[in-house]
């Protein structure tokens, strides 16, 4: 059962999320000579929550739609072939991909709180 839910968010692709906030950590710290391990905390969970939630709901779609029954499917194309071995998991897909985006939306509000909180107050309040 694992490794069908773990089927559904692809983590074999996951690894990009991490290397893009590395590349963009370490170009922030060579410019700005100064490490914030919380933000870097919060971005490593942004992207690997962003990314999982689009993949959750991207297999769920697709098989809800019947795109992956008309693709051949590739390595990247045509999903991972896990919702139609296991129709039964269509439901935890999408409960995987929407509590994913949740935390990825709890944890950007919390860093837009964290690293502009006058900005981010006032976008809320409306001033």
């Amino acid at each position: 059962m694992l490794k069908a839910l773990l089927g559904v968010i692809r983590v074999p692709f996951l690894l990009l999320a991490p290397l893009c906030v590395f590349a963009g950590s370490a170009l922030a710290l060579h410019e700005q000579g100064a490490f914030n391990g919380l933000v870097f905390s919060l971005c490593i969970v942004i992207a690997l929550t962003a990314h999982s939630a689009v993949n959750a709901l991207n297999e769920w779609h697709d098989f809800k739609t019947g795109l992956d029954s008309l693709t051949t499917r590739t390595p990247f194309n045509g999903g991972s072939g896990t919702l139609q071995a296991h129709p039964h998991f269509a439901p935890i897909a999408l409960f995987i991909g929407i509590i994913m985006l949740l935390i990825c939306m709890a944890a950007g509000i919390w860093l837009s709180m964290l690293t502009s909180p006058g900005y981010c107050w006032q976008a809320w309040l409306g001033s």
